[in-house]
């Protein structure tokens, strides 16, 4: 992602350039998702606008409003200094309207984490929208061949191909985020405490009430056991 100043309005924007030049026909249609996605969710002001996209030596380049990575601001546990609670519950509150919207349309992110999830001076909004898949059953997924996302934020069921209730996993996702941000450490990506963490197994460390019961929820590990992310997003007090 790179930060770029447009010609004509002189106005700041994010620019994401594919890593490869696309050249087959199939390569530039999956590439294309990701804009055709952007576009239709235009309507949440949760979601990172999209502004503009065009080839460029067989290059996909999509031009977006500039944001903050969460990520850019985690900090190290041991400073003592973390997100405090009403940051995290409005993050998670703007994350999860962003998911109610797209789950709504049939569209699941599959890759939330800190570093696709971007602060505004008007809150956090979701974006990075590389890695969707459609929602509704395994046949429906497949059509978009679902890609994983970060294995440190996924459930065990689709680490075992089963791709049958997405919104959960994006539910899943955002719970684990949350976790990772409350800590202000990064999350394991193997092991015994990564395994722990998908049976349900959450130390409780210095969390809040509030924080840790949303963070339980989430990451519970069966789907059906999961809130959906309008049901998170109604747990989230609008004054934070």
């Amino acid at each position: 992602m790179h930060k770029v100043i447009g010609r004509l309005d002189g106005c700041h924007y994010a620019l994401k350039r594919t890593d490869k030049k696309l050249q087959s026909e199939r390569e530039r249609t999956e590439a294309l998702r990701e804009v055709q996605v952007m576009a239709s969710l235009t309507g949440c002001p949760e979601i990172v606008r999209y502004h503009s996209a065009w080839w460029e030596n067989d290059h996909l380049y999509i031009q977006m409003e500039l944001g903050s990575s969460v990520a850019s601001k985690m900090v190290d546990a041991a400073s003592g200094q973390r997100m405090d609670d009403a940051t995290l519950v409005r993050l998670v509150r703007d994350v999860s309207a962003a998911l109610t919207y797209a789950h709504a349309r049939g569209i699941a992110h599959m890759d939330i984490k800190p570093d696709n999830i971007f602060t505004f001076k008007d809150g956090f909004k979701l974006g990075d929208w590389g890695r969707v898949a459609q929602i509704g059953g395994g046949d429906a997924a497949r059509d978009w061949a679902v890609d994983e996302g970060d294995a440190r934020y996924l459930p065990s069921e689709l680490l075992n191909d089963d791709f049958t209730a997405l919104d959960r996993a994006d539910v899943f996702s955002l719970g684990a985020t949350l976790y990772e941000l409350a800590l202000g450490t990064a999350l394991p990506s193997h092991g015994a405490e990564y395994q722990d963490l998908r049976q349900g197994q959450i130390p409780r460390a210095h969390l809040s009430d509030a924080v840790y019961a949303l963070v339980v929820d989430a990451m519970a590990p069966k789907p059906g056991l999961r809130p959906s992310a309008a049901q998170i997003f109604a747990r989230c007090p609008a004054s934070c």
